[in-house]
């Protein structure tokens, strides 16, 4: 029983996450993060865009440099 509650809370906590969660980095999607982070964007903002997480765009800027820990 506590496998299958556990199956569900993980199969409830991916439905709410975007769409592009998990899906790997290119180059081009990259270039547009950092364009944009450039021009001013915020995080949240970037967020939607790309449709990933928070936390996502946040360890993609850092891996480049953009921002620090």
């Amino acid at each position: 029983i506590k496998a299958l509650e556990k199956q569900q809370k993980s199969i409830a906590r991916q439905k709410n996450l975007p769409s592009g969660a998990g899906r790997p980095w290119d180059e081009e999607e990259d270039d547009r993060l950092i364009d944009a982070y450039n021009d001013g964007d915020s995080i949240k903002e970037l967020s939607k865009a790309h449709e990933r997480t928070e936390g996502a765009i946040s360890s993609r800027l850092l891996k480049h440099g953009m921002i620090r820990k």
